[in-house]
């Protein structure tokens, strides 16, 4: 509904699980991803933070930030109502919360 779009918009609802994307290789953040968002929406978790770092040490940068946005912005992990950047408290730009919707 759109009172929990602006609490995670506004940063007021905190995510409950974290996937931390660090180490995997670009072809491995879909399935991961999903299967993470599929776990949340089944035990009704609303808010959850991925980490994937920023990419200081990749040669193509922000990699997998890149790769977890094209998925999620794409329609491509299904349950996703939206995605934010992290405060930095969170990861800064090396993470993102994702609003996870109910199964």
């Amino acid at each position: 509904d759109k009172g929990e779009l602006a609490a995670f918009r506004q940063g007021k609802r905190r995510p409950a699980a974290t996937l931390d994307l660090h180490g995997k290789k670009a072809a491995e953040v879909a399935d991961a991803l999903a299967a993470f968002v599929q776990d949340a929406r089944r035990r009704g978790i609303g808010v959850v933070l991925v980490i994937f770092g920023r990419g200081n040490r990749s040669l193509g940068g922000a990699v997998l930030r890149d790769v977890t946005y094209d998925l999620v912005v794409g329609g491509h992990v299904g349950g996703v109502l939206a995605i934010a950047s992290a405060r930095p408290t969170d990861g800064g730009l090396g993470a993102a919360y994702l609003l996870v919707g109910r199964a």
